[in-house]
C-alpha cells in the first residue's frame, strides 16, 4: 500500500491523495469509503476520518508548538552557554527561562 511506505517529505502527496479520494467517495464514483481508500491506495481509517474532519497529525503538531523555531533555538542556545560557562543546569533555570516566552 501507497500509505505504509509515505515519508514524512512525502506527506504532501499523501494529503492530496486523501483530497482526491475524499472528492471521488462525495461524487459517487465508488459506492463505499474502502472502495476509494482501495483504489487510491490508502488505509480505510485515514480516508474515513478525513471525510469526518479529522486533522492530519503534521496540522494537529503545528497547532500544539507552543515555541517557534526561532524561540526553540535562542532558549537551546541559552542552555548550552550555560552549560559551557560551568554552571548547572537545574529546574528552576529552565522554569525561569521557558516563563519568559
Amino acid at each position: 500500500m501507497i500509505a505504509s511506505t509515505i515519508s514524512a517529505g512525502e506527506g504532501v502527496a499523501s494529503e492530496v491523495a486523501v483530497a482526491m479520494a475524499g472528492q471521488a467517495y462525495k461524487v459517487g464514483i465508488h459506492p463505499t469509503i474502502r472502495q476509494v481508500a482501495e483504489s487510491q491506495g490508502l488505509a480505510c481509517s485515514t480516508l474515513y476520518g478525513c471525510l469526518n474532519g479529522r486533522q492530519s497529525r503534521s496540522k494537529v503538531n503545528e497547532l500544539s508548538q507552543p515555541l517557534v523555531e526561532a524561540e526553540e533555538k535562542k532558549i537551546v542556545q541559552q542552555i548550552e552557554d550555560m552549560d559551557r560557562q560551568g554552571f548547572p543546569i537545574c529546574l528552576a533555570f529552565l522554569t525561569a527561562i521557558l516563563s519568559c516566552y
